[in-house]
Order: structure tokens, then sequence, then C-alpha cells
């Protein structure tokens, strides 16, 4: 999930569905405002960002090891491997729009526990290894107004709060704010609302 915050589908939530290879549009009501097909480039779309500075999207796709670029109709325009640099599994990406490594991507992989800072090449500028307990993460998302990172856990139903290098600074459980989410597989940060917006695959 992410949101997007300019372009064509300004203030709007855009979901990836893997079962379905399917980018599905929505307000922050729910209701359904556009889709679009993702099956021609990508079997099995787990994690997607919106790209602030472009207003184009990319899809993490868990199978084939390879993030995708897709502009806001769906059309490709960019594909990198995330085998490169040792992601066999990744399942959350997210864009970096601000800070000292601004205009890069931070992916998780649900195999290694790792967060991998790579560019829009696909070229690798960093790595570290998620904390203890985060074992099945599903989803990250930048918070740009600290520059921290938010990675969602599926196993414990906890989100991480970590740094640039893995450092944990705070641990939410999702049961405490009242939600029932017996399998989170994504999340983003809203800045218009200081939220977080996590998608349960469960439901």
């Amino acid at each position: 999930i992410t949101f997007a915050a300019s372009g064509k589908y300004a203030g709007n939530l855009v979901i990836v569905d893997v079962n379905v290879d399917e980018v599905f549009v929505s307000n922050t009501s729910g209701l359904h405002q556009d889709q679009f097909d993702t099956a021609f480039v990508s079997g099995s779309p787990y994690g997607i960002t919106f790209n602030s500075a472009t207003e184009n999207f990319h899809v993490a796709d868990e199978t084939s090891d390879e993030v995708f670029g897709l502009n806001a109709d769906g059309d490709l325009f960019d594909v990198f491997s995330t085998n490169v640099f040792g992601s066999s599994n990744p399942v959350g990406i997210t864009y970096i729009s601000s800070g000292p490594l601004a205009n890069n991507y931070a992916i998780v992989d649900a195999t290694s526990d790792t967060v991998y800072f790579v560019n829009s090449d696909g070229d690798e500028q960093d790595s570290c290894t998620l904390p203890a307990g985060a074992n099945d993460p599903k989803g990250i998302a930048f918070i740009p107004s600290d520059g921290n990172f938010a990675v969602v856990d599926s196993t414990d139903d906890e989100i991480y709060i970590i740094d640039s290098t893995c450092t944990l600074q705070e641990q939410l459980d999702l049961a405490t704010f009242g939600i029932n989410a017996p399998s989170p597989n994504g999340i983003d940060y809203d800045p218009d609302g200081d939220n977080f917006v996590v998608v349960d695959n469960s439901k």
C-alpha cells in the first residue's frame, strides 16, 4: 500500500494485490476509484511505493525478485533485479523523499530480514539487518518527519520503527490501537494526517 501525495491519484491510497496481480486505487474511506493490471510484467506483486518526485510507482515482485517501474496508467518504464544485491524475497518497498538517502528506495526482504537501500537503477547503497523479533517483515514505509522507517511484521502484528541502520527506535503493537489484523501485509505513512496506514491480507 502507498499514499499518492500528488499526480493522477493525489490523495488516494494505491494498493497492490498479489492474488489477482492488480493495482487498486481507493480513497481514504475505502471507495474504489480506479485499477490497472500488473500481470503483464509481475506475477507476484507484493509491495508498492509512490515516487513523489516523478509521480510514478515502483512495484516489488517477491517471486521474480524484481522491481518494476510503472506510471500512473500502469505502463512499464523500468525494471531491475533484487537478486543482484542479495534480496530473494522483496516484499516491501518505499521511496525515500528526504535526508541523506533521498531519492533512493528501501526494500525489505522477508527471507533475510534485511533492509536494502538502492538507487533508481537498483544499485545497492547500503543495507542492514532488522532488529530481533522482526522475523516476518511484510512492508516498509519512510517517515519523512524524522527520517526513520516503519516495518510491519505479519507474525507478531507489530510495527517496528527503525533508523537507517536498522536500530530499533520504537515498537508498536497493532492490538494497542484496537486493530485486529491477523495478517498485516503492507504499510505506509500519511504525512498529512501523521498516521500509518496498514493493509490486512486476511480480511
